[in-house]
């Protein structure tokens, strides 16, 4: 696919989407029961920290200047998929995701939403933080889901440390038997 493929259609007939909401849409609502809220809390700042997502003005002027400057008053914040009428969608020819981060971490339901109620022309472009624009096909998206499965849910470090909890006795032990303190 060249760069002449993903040149956007004009600009009545594209839709740019900023999502704003949370990297744990479904754990947010959680977020005010005592105890579990602060575990939301630490885990969202987490997230944000190894994502580092991109501000709204970085995402604008990064769709200025892949699309041009027509382009960056169709951008549309939402804070979750209620926030994208189903007619829109089914009228428009491309939309455009604006994921702040490098893989579109919270961005699930959004995309569920967009693919359901898009017509069957129309094409869903991903523009990203990190300035790299592609086709969100339907493989490209299982990658990314499950890319964004193991980015939240810890299963490298859990591996890590479990291996590490296994191995420090043996490593100990051989320090031992070398003379080594």
């Amino acid at each position: 696919m060249t760069d002449q493929d993903l040149a956007p259609p004009q600009p009545k007939e594209i839709l740019y989407v900023d999502y704003t909401g949370s990297p744990y849409p479904q754990l947010s609502r959680w977020s005010r029961v005592p105890g579990v809220g602060a575990f939301v809390s630490r885990l969202t700042d987490d997230s944000m920290f190894r994502r580092h997502p991109r501000d709204a003005a970085y995402m604008r002027d990064l769709v200025r200047h892949a699309h041009g400057e027509e382009y960056a008053d169709r951008i549309r914040q939402v804070s979750g998929p209620e926030g994208l009428d189903e007619g829109v969608l089914r009228s428009l020819r491309a939309i455009v995701l604006l994921w702040r981060d490098g893989n579109g971490t919270g961005w699930r339901p959004i995309e569920r939403r967009v693919l359901r109620h898009i017509s069957g022309s129309a094409r869903v472009l991903v523009l990203n933080g990190r300035r790299r624009q592609f086709e969100l096909t339907p493989g490209a998206r299982r990658a990314y889901l499950l890319r964004r499965a193991l980015g939240k849910s810890f299963v490298v470090e859990a591996a890590f440390f479990v291996g590490f909890v296994l191995t420090s006795p043996f490593l100990l032990l051989w320090d031992q038997a070398r003379g080594h303190r």
